[in-house]
Formats: C-alpha cells, structure tokens, sequence
C-alpha cells in the first residue's frame, strides 16, 4: 500500500494555525494528536450500505460521492466508516463546510467533545458559503453543542432547541427527505409516537429503499409493540446486506415477537457480515462496534432454539476473541462472553462444566465476583452439594459492604437479586419448602424488574420465574407453575422453558387442550404468514 495513502486526509487541511503543531512525528496528523484517532485511509465505494442522497456545496464533483456515502453509512450507525468518507471529502476539498459537517456528525454516538468541537468550529466558520439549507443543518447542531456552561448538554431545554431546528428545515424544505429522516430520529421513542411514525411513514412512501427510514422504525418500535416493525425488519436487511448492523436490528424485533428461527438468521447473518468485514479490512473485534453484542446476542437466540452446543460455542468464541487493550483490559469482569457462557451454561444445567471451566478467568471486580458466587451456587445445588452452595452464598453476602461505592451503585439490584434466589433455592434443597418458595419468588419479581427494564440479551443468568414454575411442579401445585410460566412469557414471548413448563403445568391439571396449545406455540409461530413488502413486491413473512 502507497504510504500516501497512511496519510492523514487533510482532516482540517484549512484549520486554525493554533490547532497545528510545528512539526509531528512520524505516523502522527500533521493536525494533531486530536486525529491521531480515527480512519487514516483512503476510502473505497462501499456496495450494500443502501442511498440517502443528501446535496451538498463543494467545488469538487466527486466529493458529493463521498458525502453520500457518510451519510448512508451514518443512517445505520457506522460512524468509523462514516468518518472515513467524510475525511476524504476534506480531501478533494478541503474548504467543504459540509464535510467538517458530517465529521462533527460521527462523535454523536461516541461522544468525543473534543473532536467535535473542532470539526463544528470549521463548519460554522464556513456556513456562509453555503446554501441557506445547508446552513440551517450546520446552525441545527451548533445549537446542539454549543458551549453553554448554564445548559446541560443532555437537558431537555437542549434537546427541544436541537428539534426546534430541525423542525425549521422540514418546514422550509418539505421535499427534504433528510431533514425528515433526522428530524424523525430526534423524536424516537417520545411521546408522540404516532407522529413520529407517520414522519417515517412518509419517507418510506417516497423512497420505499431509505435506509434510514427503515432503521429508525425499528428502533422505534424495539420496546413497545415490535409487531408494528415487522415489516421494516424484513425490508431493512436487503436495503443494507453489507452492513451487520443492518443484519442485526431485525432480530431484535424477531426477538421480541417470539420468532427465534428468524432471529437467528437475522444475528447469524450479521456475524458473518461482521466477520467478513474484519478479514477484508484486517481490523478486530474490538474495531466492530456490533461485533460483541451481536455474537452475544446469537448465543442467547440459540439458547432460545435449543440450540445448547452452538450457544456455549458462540460464548467461548466470544471470550476468545481479541480484547480492546485500552478500555477492555484483559481481566475485565463485565465481559459479554463471559455472561453468554455463564448464562448458557445455567440454562442447560452443564453444572460440572459451570464450576471446572477454564474459559471462565474471574476478576477482582465485584460484578466478576459477585456472578461467580451466584452461579457457583446454583451449580452446586443443582449437584445436591449443600455445604458448597452455602459457603458461596456466604461469600455473596460478605460482598454486601463493596455495593456501597459509588462505582458499584449500580449492580445494586443485580446482586439483591441474586442473594434471594441463591437463599430460595438454599432453602428448597434443605427441604424448608415454604420459606424456598416465598424466597424464589421474591426473586423472580425482582429478575423480572431487572429484565423489564434492559433489551435482551439479558444480563442477569436465567429467567427466575422459570425455576420458580420448576420448583411449583415439584411440589405439585401445577396452577402456581401455570401462573409462573406465564409470568415468564409476558416478557420473552415464545420461552421454550416457560412454554415446556407450562405445557407440563396443564397436563397435570388435566387440561389437556391448553397443554396441546402450550406445546404448538413454537409452531404456530413459525408457520403463520404475514403480507410484508420487500423489494417492491409482495412476499410472505413469518410474523
């Protein structure tokens, strides 16, 4: 490869003399170490990301290629390969406001102040050589950022003046798709729902392929009612198969519906996109953003599926994976494979293999330390070793002191969650049947809040109110499970544990038409069919 092209691309080739040093060592910007960071080669056409036409000013045709191509990738969260373009467009030219526009776009999601605040800086000395609607977008995110010590940037006030903006563009330029696209995406998941859908409603009417109409649909409706994003889900994939994100915001809403099979395919093909682009580039894990949540997210899928080899698989591969040397160190507690292997190997009672893994190196964090008890614990019940199980719960108490700093505030309800399951199953295995059953069931509310409040994959190990409908059946009191089981479904829709279980439940009560429901909800699910548009034509979905 040309070492011209290991070059920094003119980032802020007309930037201030005071933001430049008087020489920089070798690999280093000549701008700084501000851009040290970030892509530092020359850009390539990306097929497979989707279009967004977004016009721009610039003297050098080839720029609006580039721009267009940021800002595809932008619509789908991929500000890494965004930023990319947007350099190269300072490159051929370097005195584009609209460029040092996009690059203060990147750091949304990143939150990297200090180089936004120098790319915004070089647009706004430059939003007077633009058209009036270029202008009104630069002057929307310079009241965005701007420095106010008397704002919080998070502050409501904040935000309604950053909308207020974009409401001005949409008004004054209603045949602007991206105004409408940016806007709509300010107002995800707000109060008005319904018109924040319709805004979305009408972008795909007029582009069916936007990408960013699709994503931010889904996005939308990712907690409440994911039916309503079903179709966008089949859609948004084939707009963008060379994104994995675009893979993998599907099966979040699959997820979230119950249908498992198309989750999978959604998280299996966003891994292999994921994985593809990592070989093509020679980059790392680590340098995918959704790479970790996305193979985490596959392993719980699989669970979901029975599929208990490929998950405990996908975990480990995910511990094996390289770690990120500056904000993973290599001990970490809060590590997602970790997580996926503990909670596959819980979900599938692989108890020996839980307290002999060697994959799992636990940390002197209290999130390591408080997850290895747990799960220690109910491994230990789970082979009839009482005294083993009660000297973990004994180590899971004395950790009780560290949750008062602040750092460890927020595992608060994590570990008090865990303390009343490892105390209710304690319990049941002495035979104290009664104080096990009213302790697991403080538990399984508790996890259930914890579930409630956090998209999947979960976190905490398993779905307590499953063991507690185990726990009912072995007692049996089947209408308790029954009510158990179906606490469970209320959040993880088409729970094959919860489904089993509740299939058993009416067995025993001899309602054998309900247990005949419980054990074909996975197929229904499977074989029902939806009218969805995709392409342009109409296809059958499952729903």
């Amino acid at each position: 490869m040309r070492l011209t092209t290991l070059v920094f691309f003119g980032f802020l080739a007309a930037a201030s003399a005071q933001d430049k040093p008087a020489a920089s060592k070798m690999g280093h910007s000549i701008h700084g170490e501000t851009y040290d960071v970030g892509p530092r080669q020359k850009p390539w056409p990306m097929e497979g990301i989707g279009k967004a036409h977004f016009p721009i000013t610039t003297s050098n045709p080839e720029a609006q290629i580039w721009f267009d191509q940021g800002n595809a990738l932008l619509h789908s969260f991929w500000d890494y390969e965004a930023e990319r373009a947007f350099r190269w467009v300072l490159k051929l030219d370097p005195d584009c406001a609209m460029g040092y526009w996009g690059l203060a776009r990147v750091t949304d999601h990143n939150n990297d102040k200090e180089r936004r605040t120098v790319a915004l800086r070089e647009a706004v000395k430059r939003k007077n050589k633009v058209t009036e609607r270029e202008r009104l977008y630069i002057e929307a995110w310079e009241e965005r950022y701007k420095d106010d010590p008397t704002v919080n940037e998070d502050s409501n006030a904040r935000r309604d003046q950053y909308r207020k903006r974009l409401e001005q563009i949409v008004w004054k330029y209603p045949n602007d798709l991206e105004a409408k696209t940016l806007y709509a995406l300010a107002h995800l998941g707000g109060e008005n729902r319904i018109g924040t859908e319709a805004i979305l409603d009408e972008i795909i009417a007029k582009d069916p392929r936007h990408p960013g109409a699709h994503h931010y649909k889904i996005h939308h409706w990712i907690e409440p009612e994911a039916m309503r994003a079903l179709e966008s889900s089949a859609t948004y994939g084939s707009i963008a198969p060379g994104i994995g994100h675009a893979q993998h915001m599907p099966g979040h809403i699959y997820s979230n519906v119950g249908m498992w099979q198309e989750a999978a395919i959604s998280m299996d093909t966003a891994t292999r996109v994921e994985a593809a682009y990592m070989r093509d580039r020679m980059t790392f894990p680590f340098n995918t953003w959704n790479y970790t949540h996305n193979r985490n997210y596959l392993s719980y899928i699989q669970e979901q599926l029975g599929m208990e080899d490929a998950a405990i698989q996908g975990a480990r591969s995910l511990l094996a994976s390289p770690y990120d040397p500056k904000y993973n160190k290599e001990k970490n507690g809060n590590r997602p494979g970790k997580i996926a292997l503990v909670r596959a190997l819980i979900k599938f009672e692989r108890w020996k293999e839980l307290l002999d893994s060697k994959d799992l190196v636990w940390s002197d964090e209290l999130y390591d330390k408080i997850l290895k008890e747990h799960s220690q614990a109910l491994a230990h019940i789970g082979l009839g070793q009482v005294d083993e199980a009660e000297a973990n719960v004994r180590a899971h108490r004395d950790l009780k002191k560290e949750l008062e700093k602040e750092d460890n505030k927020w595992l608060t309800q994590t570990y008090e969650t865990q303390a009343a399951e490892m105390k209710g199953q304690l319990l049941l295995a002495r035979g104290e049947t009664l104080d096990g059953l009213a302790m697991l069931s403080e538990a399984a509310a508790k996890e259930y809040k914890l579930r409630e409040e956090e998209n999947d994959p979960p976190f905490y190990a398993n779905a307590v109110y499953n063991s507690l409908g185990r726990a009912y059946l072995a007692q049996k009191s089947p209408a308790l499970a029954a009510a158990a089981f179906e606490k469970t479904l209320t959040l993880v829709k088409s729970d094959g544990v919860a489904l089993s279980g509740l299939a058993e439940a009416y067995q025993a009560m001899s309602e054998k038409d309900k247990a005949r429901d419980a054990y074909a909800a996975p197929v229904r699910m499977g074989e029902r069919r939806s009218r969805v548009e995709v392409d342009g034509t109409r296809q059958d979905s499952r729903d």
